[in-house]
């Protein structure tokens, strides 16, 4: 099942038949617009879909940790590239889109979430108008500050790090970059 949940996330679940025993796996894969990664391609295959090639990096997990879906030149046809661990960094590319993974059960949960009487979470530590409402952070982005707090809108899950490339996010490629819990005192 195929579940759209922002424009730049998709989460895809898949469900992995062993004899008697199942599988699920399921992770979320965000877009980085026209960049690719170009080392440690571990698996190609043709005329593929931004779907289809997540699936393939879900049923292949221990040879893709994210995929480039590209363009032929001077047709509609994308090859999808499987990449596995990378220290590379997403580079421009008009032909490519890069798709990492955030699987679910990675995200964080011990940081305190402040709700308010509405329901809504709020900011402890960060000036609101400093903070990123759509991902995006970073000097390339008005040096907005990705939250410690709370999840971006729509978001299901803490991203207190910036990536060199301005996605707020989790992962080590992201805390590489900027690691907004080290500027803030926990809050509690």
């Amino acid at each position: 099942m195929v579940k759209t949940t922002h424009l730049f996330k998709q989460m895809f679940y898949v469900c992995v038949y062993f004899g008697n025993t199942v599988e699920i796996k399921h992770s979320i894969f965000i877009k980085i617009a026209n960049t690719e990664v170009i080392d440690n391609i571990t698996k190609i295959v043709g005329d593929s879909t931004a779907s289809s090639c997540a699936l393939q990096c879900l049923l292949n997990d221990r040879i893709c940790e994210s995929y480039n879906l590209r363009r032929v030149e001077g047709s509609n046809v994308k090859i999808c590239e499987l990449i596995g661990a990378s220290n590379g960094l997403p580079v421009p590319d008009s032909l490519s889109d890069h798709f990492y993974s955030q699987p679910e059960s990675t995200f964080p949960t011990a940081a305190p979430l402040v709700e308010t009487t509405s329901g809504e979470c709020q900011l402890k530590a960060q000036n609101p108008s400093m903070v990123s409402t759509d991902g995006r952070c970073g000097p390339q982005f008005n040096n907005l500050e990705c939250p410690i707090d709370c999840p971006i809108l729509d978001w299901t899950f803490l991203t207190p790090c910036c990536s060199t490339v301005g996605w707020c996010g989790k992962t080590d490629t992201h805390c590489n970059g900027i690691d907004y819990r080290e500027r803030y005192p926990p809050t509690e």
